[in-house]
């Protein structure tokens, strides 16, 4: 059976099916609920938020406009990419999301196949728009 989606607005990007998109204004924070940084493997189990970039100057300094993102994390391996492409091996939903180091690739393994919100910015550097995440927490009923 298919399900229908509609397109979705971030800013001035449309995006495709596969995640929801809500601007909203304020830090959603990089703390655990008992104020320690958490870590993947404990945000990624009981619904803490998981700081990204959301500290680095770099994320800070863009002027994109901050929103959230919902959807399930998914992981596409593939080979390197070419010269005019940046590897997003990370996606929520159909949103491609910049994880730039190999250490938060890993870190980032316990939240594949999760419904999670990332608050972040939709930017484009040269290579299309991709989501740069601040922080990811794990949507919990």
């Amino acid at each position: 059976m298919m399900r229908s989606c509609a397109p979705l607005l971030f800013g001035s990007v449309l995006m495709a099916c596969g995640g929801s998109i809500s601007p909203q204004a304020g830090d959603a924070g990089s703390l655990a609920s008992d104020g320690s940084e958490a870590g993947a493997e404990t945000a990624a189990l009981d619904c803490s938020p998981f700081p990204i970039y959301a500290a680095e100057s770099f994320y800070r300094e863009r002027r994109e406009d901050e929103g959230n993102v919902k959807g399930v994390v998914v992981y596409l391996e593939r080979d390197i990419p070419g010269p005019d492409e940046r590897y997003h091996p990370y996606r929520v939903g159909a949103v491609a999301m910049y994880v730039g180091s190999v250490d938060m690739r890993e870190k980032l393994k316990p939240f594949i196949g999760a419904r999670v919100s990332v608050r972040g910015k939709m930017v484009d550097v040269g290579y299309g728009k991709e989501l740069w995440p601040a922080s990811l927490q794990r949507e919990c009923p």
